[in-house]
């Protein structure tokens, strides 16, 4: 079988005759004289596309090529729907998807220039790579900082810039021998297809690439991160990077507009709103502990004690927010002897909450606030449960809040 996708690579429809129809998982697959398709490889997807073929009526049909794969040095075409019957004396026309397959050699050329510049400037070596769907991810030994992350980039683009033929040719197993590539070559007596990006990277590689760096367009590198023993790098190459750039673009001219200022100014008015943010933080967080202060004081004042001289509060709110009854609760309950019943009237979301401090529970062997707000809730269809020292629940009938909310408020009033 002639393998037109080395020595093509940009062809994206082409004539030829199928040699056989064959099974491939129970599907019926073409094997042609000659193609395009790329069946996979080197961490690069296989080609999809369509195949159109005359039948043994003289009827022109069209099925779709889902997958390719290789099998003994033969590149399987597998289809979508059965193939009742062929004229093998004709021609067929099959046609790849032209950008899944522009695509995936971007994203592969891509790695082959990162992982050379890696190597160039930091004699890094590439341990991994998935070519994926929206980002591609590239594992390079060693950790990075900034500085050396956007020299790496700025390189790529650089070779980019610099439109560098690519060469794609197969090296002979007596070749082999003295031949220098960055990583080892594989050890097989097989010929050996060689990738090379003159006086930057030289490797062996069986996917399809770019003819020229500048096919490529634009490399960014998303972003980084420590993995295993090395570092990630999730990368955009070809006209995922072009997108997600002019993308940033947007959203940065948007950023600008609102904060109505240019590039160089706008870190500075982040910064700035940072620190108002913290400041209104701080504010707000002195306020409400005060506002909180002097609501506990207020309901203790208005409340009773039981025997052993523990405060028992009682109040029911109306659509107040829960987590101001949650910080109010917790505040009297740490801060005094005291046992806090509250409940909060809201339509549909009826809340209950009881609580008193750990240290309260454990002086006082009659309190298990957990235990008495199971035995009551049942009775009132309420949905929650705790410990010795506090719990909550919900209750969709706002009416049986107080009753509940009674019931467990003379549970300790009266002990």
């Amino acid at each position: 079988m002639k393998k037109l996708y080395y020595s093509e690579r940009y062809k994206t429809e082409c004539e030829s005759y199928v040699k056989d129809v064959v099974k491939h998982s129970d599907k019926d697959a073409f094997i042609l004289q000659e193609t395009i398709f790329f069946p996979g490889g080197g961490g690069q997807i296989c080609d999809i596309g369509s195949i159109t073929y005359i039948d043994s009526n003289g009827l022109e049909k069209e099925v779709n090529v889902i997958e390719t794969c290789e099998n003994e040095d033969e590149v399987v075409h597998i289809l979508d729907e059965k193939v009742e019957s062929i004229d093998l004396s004709q021609k067929i026309k099959m046609r790849i998807n032209r950008d899944r397959r522009y695509d995936s050699m971007c994203q592969h050329t891509g790695q082959h220039i990162l992982s050379g510049c890696f190597y160039e400037l930091f004699q890094r070596n590439t341990k991994g790579l998935h070519i994926g769907k929206d980002v591609s991810q590239l594992d390079i030994e060693g950790e990075f900082s900034e500085d050396m992350v956007e020299k790496v980039e700025n390189m790529a683009n650089e070779i980019i810039y610099q439109r560098i033929d690519i060469k794609n040719y197969v090296l002979t197993a007596e070749e082999k021998e003295n031949f220098k590539t960055r990583r080892p070559l594989p050890e097989t007596s097989s010929d050996i297809r060689i990738l090379e990006i003159e006086n930057l990277d030289i490797n062996a590689c069986c996917g399809v690439h770019a003819l020229n760096t500048s096919d490529i367009r634009l490399i960014k590198i998303k972003k980084y991160y420590k993995h295993k023993d090395g570092t990630r790098f999730e990368y955009l190459a070809g006209q995922r990077a072009t997108k997600y750039v002019l993308e940033r673009e947007r959203v940065l001219d948007r950023i600008l507009e609102s904060f109505n200022c240019n590039e160089e100014n706008i870190e500075n008015a982040i910064e700035n709103l940072r620190m108002k943010k913290d400041e209104f933080y701080e504010n707000n967080k002195y306020v409400s502990e005060k506002y909180i202060d002097l609501y506990s004081d207020k309901l203790i004042g208005e409340s009773e004690k039981n025997k052993d001289d523990i405060i028992i509060v009682r109040k029911t709110f109306e659509n107040e927010e829960k987590w101001l009854i949650s910080e109010l609760v917790k505040s009297i309950a740490e801060k005094n002897k005291a046992i806090v019943i509250v409940g909060n009237k809201v339509d549909g979301d009826s809340s209950v909450h009881v609580q008193c401090s750990k240290e309260l529970a454990k002086e006082f062997s009659y309190i298990d606030i957990g235990k008495d707000f199971r035995s009551e809730a049942s009775a009132f269809a309420i949905k929650g449960g705790g410990s010795k020292f506090m719990a909550q629940g919900l209750c969709q009938d706002e009416k049986n809040v107080d009753i509940f909310l009674d019931n467990i408020y003379h549970i300790y009033i009266e002990k």
